[in-house]
C-alpha cells in the first residue's frame, strides 16, 4: 500500500515538473506552480523522499518570485519596501527544513541561498551564522568561496571596508571560487573607501586589463562581459577624477574603457573633475573628448563647459572662444520641435549666470558674450534687455540707446521672441519706448534724453506718459536756462485739459512758477499763481502763498531805493492775510515793520511788532529780532519800562545788547526802577576793566554811603588813582566843613596807598590839614614872649622861642620837599615875620644889672653877633616870599582853579584864596578878591510842563536831531544826567544811521 502512495505521489510530482516548464516563467505561471508545488506538498509525509525536492523547488519559486516583486517596488519607487518579504520568510522555512538531508555541494548551495534570503529579510546576524556554519562544515570550496563572499558583501555594506577586503582575498585565491570578478571588483572599492585612491586605481586597472575579472559567467568559461566592463570603466573613471587626472590618465581611461562608452566615459570623467572643482584637469578631458567626438550636439556640450571652465580659470579669451564655436555648432543642428530648447537654455545661462556674478560691476567680457549670443538669436529680445542692465551698471548709455533702438526695430517688425526658460511676459512696444527714455533720463545726457522724448512723441500710440514726456521736455528748456520758453511750456501743460495726471500738471505750476522766479517777474508770479489757484482748488492756499510771496518780493525790491519805499508800502496791502500760514504772517508783519520804520511810521511800526510778538509759533530767531526792534521803538517812544521788559527778554546773539545788564541798568535808571541788582551782576561777570570802573562810579555816585562805596570799589581804580583820590577828597569835603581839617583816619587810607599819595587831590587835602595846623603853630608862636624878669627866665624863653622857630622852618622845608605852593608860601611867610620878630625883640633885651662899661660893651657886642643870623634869615625869606608872587599867569591859574572846581572843594578854595590875600601884595589883593568874590551863574531849572512837551516832540519825530538836542539843552538844565548820556548816546546812533559822523 505505501509502495503505490509512493509511486503516485512521484507521477503526481513528475507532473507538476512538467507543467512548470510549460508555463514559463511568468509572474502569473510562478504563482500557478508555487500553487500546485504547495498542494502536493501537502499530500506527502514527512518521510516521503520525493518532499525535499518538492520543498526546495517551492522554495526556489518562493524566493524568484520575492525577488522579482522586490525589484518592481524599487521601480516604483519606494519608501519604505516590504514586497517579497512573506515569500522570503517561507522560503527560509522550506530550506531550513529541507536542510538536513543535503549534503555537500548541495547543501553549501541551499546554506548560500538561505543566508541571502535572510539578509533581506533583516536577519543579518542569523545570514551571518549561516555563512560561519558553511565555512567551519568544510563544505566544497565553492561554497565556502561562496559564503566568504556573501560575509564579504556585508561587511562591505556595513562600511567594514578592511575586513570585507580580507574576505574578497580570499575568495580570489580560491581557486574554485565562482564570482572572483565581483570580489575583485568590490576590493577596489574597499580601497577606494578607505582613501587609498591610488591603489583603489591600480586594483580597477588590473581588471579591466584581465578579461577573467570582467566575466560574470560561472561555467567555466571566461566572456568578457562589455556591459560589465563599461560599468567598471565608469567607475575607473570616478577613481581617476578622485585621483586627480592628467592627460595619461585620460587616455587610459580611453583605452581600457570598451569601444561603445569610451567617449561617454570621458565626458563622464570630465563632468567628475569639473564637479570636483579639478577645473584644469576638466579642461584636459574635455579637450581631448572634444577632438574625438564628431556629433555636434556632444560638440556643443563639450563646448559649454569648456566656456564655463576657462571662466571658471579667469581664461577670459578661450572661454569667449569656445562659447562662440557653440553657438556656431548650434547653428548645425537640426531642431525639430522642442530638441534643441535645453541647448538653448544652457548657451543663455551661461551668459545670464554670468551676468549674475558680475552684477555690480560686468566686465567688457560680459557684454562681449552679450553681444555674440544676440547677434545668433537677434530675435530674442529679453536677452538685448538683460544686455541692456549690464550696459547701465557700466554708464555705457550711447550703447545701452543703441541696443533699446535695435529692439524697438525688431518690435516693428513682429519678430519678437524670448528664451523658453523666460517664464516673463516681453514688455509691450510702450514699455519699450519708455525704457529709452529710462536710460536717457539715467545717462543725465541731456542729447541723449531729448532724442529719446523725441522718439516716444513720434512713435507712441498709446501716449500713456504723454504729459510726463512733455514735462521732460519742457524740463530741458528749464536746464538749459530757456527759462522763459519753459515757464510758457510748463503753464501749458498745467493747464492741459486733456490729462487727468494732477500730481505732474502740479509740478509744472510749481516749475512754471520758480522759472518765473528765476527771470525776477514777480508780477507774473502773482498773477499766473492766482490763475492755478482757480485751477487747483486742493492747492489753492498753496498757490495763494505763493501769489503772497511774490508781493512780499515786490515789496522788498522795491524798497531797495528812498523812492521806492512809498510803493513798497502800498505794494504790501495788497497781501490777503485771510488762510495765510503763520509764516507768511510773520513774513508779511515784518516787512511791514522794516517799512513803517523806513518811512518813520512809527506807531504802525509798534503796532507791527506786537503782532508779530503774539504769533504763537514764532521761532526763537525771529522773536528775538522782534523784541530788539521793540526795545528801538520803545526808546525812541522814550517809553523806558517797556524797553526795559523787552530787554529782560531778549538772550540771543546778535540781538541781544553788549552788555546786557549796563542797558537794564540804564532802562531801569531812566523809567525810575531799582538798577542796582544790573550794575551789581555785571560787576559780578565783566572784565571789561572800563566798563567795571565807570559802573563803580555810577554806584559810588547813587549811593547813601559814597565812601564805604568808594572803598569797596576801590580795586577797580587801580589803573586810575587820580579819579579814587579825587572822588575820595571830593566826598569828605562835602561831609565837612572848611575850617576843619580832614580826618587822620581818612588821610591814612589814602596813605597806606603810595599811589594815592602823589595825586593833586590827596595834596589838595594834606595843604588844607597842613594850613590848618600851620595856623596853630603860628597863633602859639606869635603868642610867645620872651621873660626877661630873671637870667634864668630869660635863657629858658629864649630857647623855647629857638625850638618854636626851629619847628616853624622844619614845616617850611618840609612843604618845600612836598612842592605845594600855597603851603610853601604861607610858611615862608610867616617864618619871616616871626624871624623878624626875634631879632627885634633880642635886640630890645635890657641891659643885666651891675655891668661895667666894658661888660656893657662886651654884652652888646655878643647880642648883636646873636641876633644878626636872625635878621640875615628874615631878609632871604622876604625875597622868596616875592618870588612866588611872580609865577607867571598866577592869578589866571588861581581863578581858573577856583571856577573849575568841583562845588564841595570850592569853599575850600576860596578859604585858601583868602588866606592867600592876606599875604598878598596890595596889587595882587585886588585881583584875589575878585576871584573869590566871584558869584558862580545859577542854572535855571525847567518847569514839568516844558520838558514834557520837548520829550513828546521827541516823540513824535525821534530821528529829528535838532528836536533831541533841544531836549538834551532842558535835561542838562534839569540836572537829569541819565537821561542826558542817553540822549547824547542817541544822537550818536541817528547820525551812524544817516551816515553822519558829526
Amino acid at each position: 500500500m505505501k509502495f503505490h502512495v509512493q509511486v503516485k505521489s512521484l507521477i503526481f510530482t513528475t507532473l507538476v515538473f512538467y507543467f512548470a516548464t510549460a508555463l514559463g516563467n511568468s509572474n502569473e505561471a510562478r504563482s500557478i506552480l508555487i500553487k500546485k508545488f504547495e498542494k502536493v506538498r501537502q499530500q506527502l509525509s514527512l518521510d516521503n523522499p520525493v518532499r525535499n525536492s518538492v520543498s526546495l523547488r517551492l522554495a526556489d519559486l518562493l524566493s524568484e518570485r520575492a525577488r522579482i516583486s522586490a525589484m518592481e517596488e524599487l521601480d516604483r519607487a519606494c519608501v519604505v519596501c516590504k514586497a517579497g518579504e512573506k515569500d522570503r520568510t517561507q522560503a527560509i522555512d522550506l530550506y531550513k527544513e529541507a536542510l538536513p538531508s543535503l549534503k555537500n555541494e548541495k547543501r553549501g548551495l541551499v546554506l548560500a541561498q538561505l543566508g541571502h534570503l535572510l539578509e533581506l529579510n533583516q536577519r543579518a546576524n542569523e545570514a551571518e551564522q549561516i555563512y560561519k556554519d558553511i565555512i567551519k562544515e568544510n563544505a566544497d570550496p565553492a561554497s565556502i568561496a561562496e559564503a566568504k563572499l556573501s560575509l564579504a558583501e556585508m561587511s562591505f555594506k556595513k562600511s567594514n571596508y578592511e575586513e570585507a577586503y580580507q574576505l574578497y582575498e580570499q575568495v580570489l585565491i580560491e581557486p574554485k571560487a565562482q564570482r572572483k570578478a565581483l570580489a575583485a571588483y568590490r576590493q577596489a572599492w574597499c580601497k577606494f573607501n578607505l582613501g587609498k585612491t591610488n591603489e583603489a586605481v591600480e586594483k580597477m586597472e588590473v581588471i579591466l586589463r584581465t578579461p577573467s575579472l570582467l566575466s560574470k559567467t560561472s561555467d567555466g568559461t571566461v566572456a568578457v562581459d562589455d556591459h560589465y566592463k563599461a560599468e567598471v570603466s565608469k567607475d575607473y573613471s570616478t577613481f581617476i577624477a578622485k585621483k586627480g587626472s592628467t592627460i595619461e590618465d585620460i587616455k587610459k581611461v580611453y583605452q581600457l574603457s570598451p569601444e561603445s562608452s569610451r567617449l561617454t566615459n570621458i565626458n563622464y570623467l570630465a563632468s567628475e573633475l569639473e564637479r570636483l572643482g579639478q577645473k584644469e584637469e576638466a579642461i584636459e578631458a574635455f579637450e581631448f573628448v572634444l577632438k574625438k567626438e564628431e556629433n555636434p550636439t556632444e560638440r556643443l556640450n563639450y563646448r559649454l563647459h569648456l566656456a564655463q571652465l576657462y571662466k571658471d580659470q579667469k581664461d577670459i579669451k578661450s572661454s569667449l572662444d569656445s562659447f562662440q564655436k557653440a553657438l556656431q555648432l548650434q547653428k548645425t543642428l537640426a531642431c525639430e520641435n522642442d530638441s534643441c530648447d535645453e541647448v538653448m537654455t544652457r548657451l543663455r545661462k551661461y551668459v545670464l549666470d554670468w551676468h549674475t556674478e558680475e552684477k555690480n560691476r560686468p566686465s567688457p567680457s560680459l557684454l562681449n558674450a552679450y553681444t555674440y549670443y544676440i547677434e545668433s538669436f537677434p530675435n530674442e529680445v529679453d536677452m538685448g534687455f538683460w544686455q541692456i542692465e549690464a550696459l547701465k551698471v557700466n554708464q555705457a548709455w550711447l550703447k545701452a540707446i543703441e541696443e533699446i533702438q535695435r529692439i524697438q526695430r525688431v518690435y516693428h517688425s513682429q519678430k519678437q521672441t524670448k528664451g523658453k526658460n523666460n517664464l516673463d511676459k516681453l514688455p509691450d512696444f510702450e514699455n519699450v519706448l519708455l525704457m529709452q527714455v529710462e536710460i536717457a533720463e539715467l545717462s543725465k545726457m541731456e542729447n541723449l534724453k531729448n532724442i529719446s522724448y523725441q522718439n516716444y512723441l513720434a512713435n507712441s500710440k498709446a501716449m500713456t506718459k504723454k504729459l510726463a514726456i512733455k514735462y521732460q521736455l519742457a524740463h530741458l528748456k528749464y536746464k538749459n536756462k530757456e527759462y522763459l520758453s519753459a515757464a510758457k511750456d510748463f503753464k501749458e501743460l498745467a493747464l492741459m485739459e486733456d490729462s487727468d495726471d494732477s500730481n505732474i500738471k502740479i509740478q509744472s505750476a510749481d516749475l512754471a512758477l520758480d522759472a518765473l522766479v528765476i527771470l525776477k517777474d514777480d508780477k507774473e508770479i502773482e498773477q499766473w499763481s492766482n490763475e492755478f489757484a482757480k485751477s487747483f482748488p486742493e492747492k489753492k492756499q498753496y498757490f495763494l502763498s505763493i501769489s503772497r510771496k511774490s508781493v512780499f518780493n515786490q515789496a522788498t525790491q522795491l524798497a531797495q531805493t528812498e523812492a521806492g519805499i512809498l510803493k513798497s508800502w502800498d505794494t504790501l496791502k495788497r497781501v490777503d492775510l485771510d488762510g495765510a500760514s503763520p509764516e507768511e504772517k510773520r513774513l508779511y508783519y515784518r516787512n511791514r515793520l522794516i517799512l513803517a520804520e523806513k518811512l518813520n511810521h512809527y506807531t504802525e511800526a509798534r503796532a507791527a511788532v506786537n503782532e508779530l510778538l503774539q504769533m504763537k509759533d514764532l521761532s526763537v530767531q525771529d522773536q528775538q529780532w522782534a523784541l530788539s526792534r521793540q526795545v528801538w521803538l520803545a526808546e525812541l517812544a522814550l517809553d523806558f519800562g517797556a524797553a526795559l521788559k523787552a530787554t529782560h527778554k531778549l538772550n540771543m546773539k546778535p540781538y541781544v545788547p553788549e552788555s546786557k545788564d549796563l542797558k537794564l541798568a540804564f532802562f531801569a535808571e531812566l523809567s525810575g526802577n531799582d538798577a542796582l541788582p544790573y550794575y551789581q551782576n555785571y560787576m559780578r561777570q565783566s572784565k571789561d576793566e572800563d566798563q567795571q570802573l565807570a559802573v563803580a562810579l555810577k554806584l559810588i555816585e547813587n549811593s547813601s554811603d559814597p565812601i564805604g562805596t568808594l572803598k569797596k570799589y576801590k580795586k577797580y581804580f587801580k589803573n586810575n588813582p587820580e579819579t579814587y583820590s579825587s572822588l575820595f577828597i571830593e566826598y569828605l569835603a562835602s561831609k565837612i566843613s572848611v575850617d576843619k581839617s580832614f580826618p587822620v583816619s581818612e588821610m591814612k587810607h589814602l596813605e597806606s596807598d603810595k599811589s594815592l599819595v602823589k595825586t593833586p587831590a590827596y595834596l589838595f587835602a594834606w595843604k588844607h590839614n597842613f594850613l590848618n595846623n600851620l595856623s596853630l603853630k603860628i597863633e602859639k608862636l606869635a603868642s610867645h614872649q620872651l621873660d626877661a624878669s630873671h637870667q634864668n627866665q630869660l635863657t629858658k624863653s629864649l630857647k623855647e622861642r629857638v625850638r618854636r622857630l626851629d619847628e616853624l622852618e622844619q614845616l617850611a622845608n618840609h612843604s618845600i620837599q612836598v612842592g605845594e605852593w600855597s603851603s610853601q608860601l604861607y610858611t615862608i611867610h610867616h617864618l619871616a615875620i616871626q624871624t623878624h620878630r626875634f631879632y627885634e625883640e633880642l635886640l630890645a633885651l635890657p641891659m643885666p644889672e651891675g655891668l661895667t662899661e666894658e661888660e656893657q660893651m662886651q654884652y652888646m657886642q655878643l647880642l648883636s653877633q646873636q641876633a644878626a643870623p636872625y635878621k640875615m634869615k628874615y631878609e632871604a625869606l622876604l625875597s622868596k616870599e616875592s618870588g612866588f608872587w611872580s609865577v607867571e599867569n598866577l592869578i589866571e591859574k588861581l581863578k581858573q582853579k577856583y571856577q573849575d572846581a568841583k562845588i564841595p572843594l570850592r569853599p575850600f578854595i576860596k578859604r585858601e584864596l583868602q588866606i592867600l590875600s592876606k599875604l598878598a601884595p596890595e596889587n595882587i589883593k585886588i585881583e584875589l578878591a575878585a576871584i573869590i568874590n566871584y558869584d558862580f551863574p545859577k542854572k535855571e531849572v525847567p518847569v514839568f510842563a516844558e520838558l514834557e512837551s520837548a520829550r513828546d516832540k521827541v516823540r513824535k519825530n525821534p530821528m529829528d536831531v535838532l528836536i533831541l538836542d533841544s531836549l538834551i539843552e532842558l535835561e542838562k538844565r534839569s540836572n537829569n544826567k541819565n537821561m542826558v548820556n542817553y540822549l547824547i548816546s542817541r544822537r550818536q546812533q541817528i547820525n551812524d544811521l544817516k551816515g553822519n559822523t558829526q
